[in-house]
């Protein structure tokens, strides 16, 4: 009976392990169920591949999909961490991401290459005549390395001239069948009024589905929405394929994902709402259409998104998502003219062009933006705030942090009262509302402090004196042995940790580190570290600043 349920599962998420409609085999040997897909909706940027569940455990081995060679390896405390990357003959590169292990000869090749450079992160590119695999070769196991919540595989493919990810799904590489209809979690009406030049709208209501009762709305207006797709054997919150609105049955905006690039994705924080993004952390899907909104190609709309009205009739709004398979979910809204936009106008001649450059000097700061860093006129607004705290410059608000940037620019902040002896120690800060400073980089210089300007909000200059903690994890030496590995927490609690080096006996050994859960080991190797010796452990943490620590361990195993 369960060999028959898991069967069924399997079918019924149309995985094969011979091998799809494309002639692609699956890389994980299990019923797929997915924590995420193609498309799914993430901070900043679209879900570029699909997330397989295994269970919340590590170790599930991963195969090849196809034939091709290994062409790249990385390790890194951040991203895809353990990361494997096959081009296969058609030129596509498929990316196996977050693993636990690699397969041993591929192991041995990183291990080389760590001790060679004396480095835990190693990005190695090999020639087609190194590592050449065929359909369903063993590569590695599935793991919880980089930048990952749960142990889980993160796999996607990439276009054969790098320009974006494949939807692996419509592309035909597995069987896939989906019966199930997306979730609309919320509709947000918006006000809008642009007579000034300038944009300005106000939430009008969120409703959570269908209305019946009559909405009062001003002369144009918009709407944004929060969907999911849902799939059988899953609880992962997944990809909408396409969005579609309504006026009175005649389309005004309808997004269809397929196949985006790297390039259009630079304009994602555009295509939704990026005020409630950063209010609430939901994102929903706008109608609005952004004279910086580079999805073109998949966008189709009448007068930008923005619903108009001319009359005092009930009107009818409709909302459509759509998931791969054509599975929709319909929202239905009645509207009615009767309520005025904001009458607080900005002058058009403070506007600064959404496609143009931006300076701004003035006695303690200099702001530039570059051609093209905003997705829509602005009116730039720039001064000095009070803010609660020790700073060693006079806090900026730089615009609002509820509008989105495209194209980062630059700060230089004057800096107060900052003794010589901690120029290399001062940095930019982002400064929150309560007051809280976090880490943005920067660079000290004759009297400024600058750096990248990457969003909008609070600046000021701050420093960061403290060194990274480091504590064993640990009891004492019998632990060492037993386990034949040694565990520490690093972490910075300013401008975050920058590298680390071990040391055994005075030579590099292999540390390994998992940033998202500041743990740091080393696996002793009889290789390196001889058995039955005392030996002397310097484990050394440096943070963005230069900060040094160290923890001296002496030891036998």
């Amino acid at each position: 009976m369960f060999r028959l349920l898991i069967f069924t599962l399997y079918m019924a998420m149309g995985f094969s392990q011979d091998g799809g409609v494309g002639e692609k085999s699956s890389p994980l040997n299990i019923p797929a169920s997915f924590a995420g897909t193609y498309g799914e909706l993430r901070s900043g940027r679209f879900h570029a591949g699909l997330d397989f569940r295994v269970g919340g455990v590590v170790g599930e081995p991963i195969y090849s999909i196809d034939d091709g060679y290994i062409s790249r390896v990385t390790v890194s405390s951040t991203g895809y961490g353990n990361g494997l990357y096959i081009t296969h003959p058609d030129g596509t590169t498929s990316i196996y991401g977050h693993m636990h292990n690699f397969s041993p000869e591929i192991a041995r090749l990183v291990k080389e290459r760590q001790y060679e450079t004396e480095s835990f992160n190693v990005n190695i590119v090999l020639d087609s005549d190194v590592f050449p695999v065929q359909r369903g070769d063993y590569i590695g196991n599935v793991g919880n390395s980089g930048s990952s919540a749960a142990p889980h595989l993160h796999f996607e493919v990439r276009q054969p001239d790098g320009s974006g990810p494949v939807n692996v799904i419509s592309a035909g590489y597995f069987e896939h069948r989906d019966d199930v209809p997306p979730e609309i979690r919320r509709v947000n009406f918006y006000s809008y009024e642009d007579s000034t030049g300038l944009v300005q709208s106000e939430l009008i209501k969120s409703f959570r589905g269908s209305s019946s009762k009559p909405l009062r709305v001003s002369d144009k207006f918009y709407v944004a929405v929060d969907a999911i797709d849902r799939q059988r054997g899953t609880p992962g919150k997944l990809g909408i394929e396409a969005y579609e609105f309504f006026l009175d049955g005649e389309s005004v905006y309808r997004f269809e994902l397929g196949d985006y690039t790297y390039k259009e994705q630079e304009t994602f924080n555009s295509l939704i709402d990026y005020r409630e993004r950063v209010r609430s952390g939901a994102v929903l899907v706008k109608s609005l259409v952004e004279p910086g909104n580079g999805f073109t190609s998949k966008i189709t709309s009448a007068n930008n998104g923005v619903f108009c009205l001319d009359d005092e009739d009930v009107h009818q709004v409709k909302v459509v998502v759509e998931d791969l398979d054509g599975n929709k979910k319909v929202a239905n809204f009645k509207v009615k003219r009767g309520i005025n936009a904001s009458e607080d106008t900005l002058k058009y001649e403070r506007a600064l062009p959404w496609f143009a450059p931006y300076a701004f000097a003035r006695k303690g700061v200099k702001v530039s933006l570059p051609v093209m860093s905003l997705f829509r006129s602005e009116s730039i607004e720039i001064d000095t705030v009070d803010v609660c705290g020790e700073f060693y410059s006079k806090v900026w608000q730089v615009h609002n942090p509820e509008v989105p940037m495209k194209n980062a620019g630059r700060i230089s902040i004057e800096v107060e009262n900052l003794p010589d002896s901690l120029r290399s120690k001062a940095f930019l800060g982002y400064v929150s509302e309560s007051g809280r400073v976090s880490y943005c980089g920067g660079q000290y210089s004759d009297g400024v402090v600058s750096g990248r300007l990457s969003s909008f909000g609070r600046y000021c200059v701050s420093v960061d004196t403290l060194g990274p903690k480091i504590q064993p994890r640990f009891t004492s030496a019998a632990t060492i042995r037993r386990g034949g590995q040694m565990s520490f927490t690093i972490k910075d609690d300013m401008s975050g940790i920058g590298n680390f080096r071990a040391e055994i006996d005075g030579k590099w050994v292999l540390a390994q580190f998992d940033r998202k859960y500041h743990k740091l080991w080393i696996v002793l190797d009889e290789e390196k570290v001889a058995r039955g010796c005392q030996h002397e452990l310097v484990l050394t943490v440096k943070d963005n600043r230069d900060n040094i620590s160290t923890f001296k361990y002496n030891f036998k195993w």
